[in-house]
């Protein structure tokens, strides 16, 4: 459709070039066809609303446990899947490991960064400030970028973060395989793993929230937390985070009555 002028564009492009797509896919198409129509673009609505493909009922977003993200690590740790070898042979010149290494280290990265999925398959060695202990990136959802603050996270001295991004490669793609893999084929494989691990249905997005969730109960601040996601609101943060169990400071520990007691 990209290099077809709007009033040539029919109901079968749009059918086309949603067939097997997402629920996002089909919205954006929507969105796409009624801009055009209620801007004259087109004389005349080409989709009628029964033309459109049905959306299907999604995931429920919500956080990926700990325990549930070190069984898919371990189960994708094997380099005889069938997933792999089936890649290997659509990539000329890759093998099973090197698939392999790419997808460990990329459930890591989201668990120690919270980026969304589609951010951290596009992250670039160039986005890890070494000398300021920091990973910065521009969110690939940002349509003017120029009006937000990067999302910057912390990379601790020693940390396991710090460990994970010296092993990737150093200059360009820190996942080179994975950036040039399509988001809805790394969304449905992550899928089929934790369909066949019999895991509660969670989608890759699931790290975000589990960052967001384990960053608020550890105290990390409202600023820094929103600093880290990338969000420009404390409304959105809080979408992430508002399952977080967090435990209070005890009063007692706050105003001195502990000493007071002894």
């Amino acid at each position: 459709m990209r290099n077809t002028r709007a009033i040539d564009t029919v109901a079968n492009d749009f059918q086309k070039a949603l067939r097997n797509m997402g629920n996002g896919a089909i919205e954006f198409g929507r969105m796409l066809h009624n801009f055009a129509a209620n801007h004259r673009l087109i004389p005349y609505a080409i989709m009628g609303t029964e033309m459109w493909p049905k959306c299907t009922k999604g995931i429920r977003s919500r956080a990926i446990t700990e325990a549930e993200h070190i069984r898919i690590v371990q189960y994708i740790c094997d380099p005889t899947l069938w997933a792999y070898r089936q890649l290997r042979g659509k990539n000329e010149g890759t093998t099973c490991e090197m698939w392999r290494d790419e997808w460990v280290n990329w459930l890591w990265f989201l668990w120690f960064t919270g980026a969304s999925s589609a951010d951290a398959a596009n992250m670039k060695a160039e986005n890890v400030k070494w000398d300021e202990g920091v990973l910065e990136y521009v969110r690939g959802k940002w349509a003017q970028p120029e009006k937000h603050s990067p999302a910057r996270v912390a990379i601790a001295e020693g940390g396991r973060l710090e460990k994970l991004l010296k092993r990737l490669p150093a200059a360009g793609y820190l996942f080179p395989l994975l950036s040039q893999t399509r988001q809805d084929t790394r969304s449905k494989r992550f899928r089929e793993v934790v369909s066949h691990l019999g895991i509660p249905p969670v989608s890759s997005h699931g790290y975000r929230f589990a960052f967001a969730e384990r960053a608020k109960a550890n105290g990390m601040s409202v600023e820094d937390r929103m600093a880290t996601l990338g969000h420009s609101s404390y409304e959105m943060t809080h979408h992430y985070d508002k399952n977080a169990k967090v435990i209070p400071v005890s009063i007692e520990v706050l105003d001195g009555g502990l000493k007071l007691a002894s």
